[in-house]
């Protein structure tokens, strides 16, 4: 493995202070990095001036540009490829610019991660020790760390298992060390080039959520299972998708928190649900989606629901900017 070469992708948005606290991280690593790029989907919030205070680069680049610019900054002791891009592309694109540039590089390995996780020192070492192709640590709510930042569920010999606490993710493993075929992607997610020689790149026109899903559930479908490996942690902000059961509990109902997100959500998740699950599981969604929504009065919501799944139907993609405020 000490031969094979790994470098993190990290896409960042006006999140400059915990893009340093990951680029720390990153930099602490028990197993160096040979490199870090470093998307920057055209922040605005002083990303690039304390980036050069904290001397991960080594000037200021131009803001007034037409096309990604590109610098590498070889201060530190891991090289820092700083990408600015000339328009904010969503975490979707942000991953499949980085990708496609760390693996026209030539690396062995690539690292995803957006710029609100950190990942413990030792997580890249434990993910190095096993070599599946789409590998994936634990990831821990960073304000408890007896919970998951992401409550989820697997089924197990026709059981379903509630993944919620740290402790139930250990239950639901066989050998106590990893859950196969489950992964909270590109949060600390770390696959091969074979893998991305296969499959090609997370789907840009996606801009923000179900670029991840949609990426496990394409690697599944080429035959790369994931696997979760509970002695690598990374910690990450618990789900922004809060749930709530209106009715006195008959009705779960997700609630976003503005509408690009609630938009983005259906018009990616209606193309996730049609090329994976089928047509009947997709009219299934869109009918209880309605229903819920005429039920619980909430027809702004529902007009935007609409309006994604409309647009995902004609493929209309880029619709999203509307939203942007």
């Amino acid at each position: 493995m000490s031969e094979e070469t790994v470098c993190a992708v990290l896409v960042t948005f006006n999140r400059k202070e915990l893009l340093i606290e990951c680029l720390e991280s990153l930099k602490n690593q028990s197993r160096p990095l040979d490199a870090i790029y470093v998307i920057d989907n055209a922040s605005t919030d002083g990303t690039i001036n304390l980036l050069l205070k904290k001397k991960y680069i080594n000037s200021i680049p131009p803001t007034d540009i037409l096309e990604p610019y590109e610098a590498i900054y070889k201060g530190n002791k891991i090289p820092i490829h700083y990408i600015r891009m000339h328009k904010n592309i969503g975490g979707a694109g942000g991953f499949h610019e980085g990708l496609k540039r760390a693996y026209s590089a030539g690396y062995d390995w690539f690292w995803l991660m957006d710029d609100d996780g950190t990942p413990s020192p030792e997580c890249l070492e434990k993910l190095l020790v096993n070599k599946q192709f789409f590998m994936a640590p634990i990831i821990i709510n960073n304000k408890n760390h007896e919970k998951l930042s992401f409550p989820s569920y697997i089924f197990r010999n026709g059981k379903k298992l509630e993944l919620i606490t740290v402790d139930d993710a250990y239950k639901a493993s066989e050998d106590k060390k990893t859950i196969p075929n489950f992964a909270s992607p590109f949060n600390g997610t770390l696959i091969s080039k074979v893998l991305v020689e296969k499959i090609g790149y997370p789907r840009k026109e996606f801009f923000i959520w179900g670029d991840e899903s949609e990426y496990l559930k394409r690697s599944q479908l080429y035959g790369f299972n994931a696997v979760t490996f509970l002695d690598a942690h990374f910690f990450h902000p618990p789900n922004q998708i809060k749930i709530k059961s209106p009715l006195k509990g008959l009705i779960g109902h997700s609630y976003f928190a503005d509408d690009l997100k609630l938009y983005c959500f259906y018009r990616n998740n209606y193309h996730i649900i049609r090329d994976y699950d089928g047509y009947i599981s997709l009219l299934y969604v869109i009918c209880t989606e309605i229903a819920r929504r005429i039920i619980l009065n909430d027809l702004k919501g529902l007009k935007i629901v609409l309006s994604a799944w409309s647009d995902s139907f004609l493929n209309k993609w880029g619709k999203e900017r509307k939203f942007i405020k």
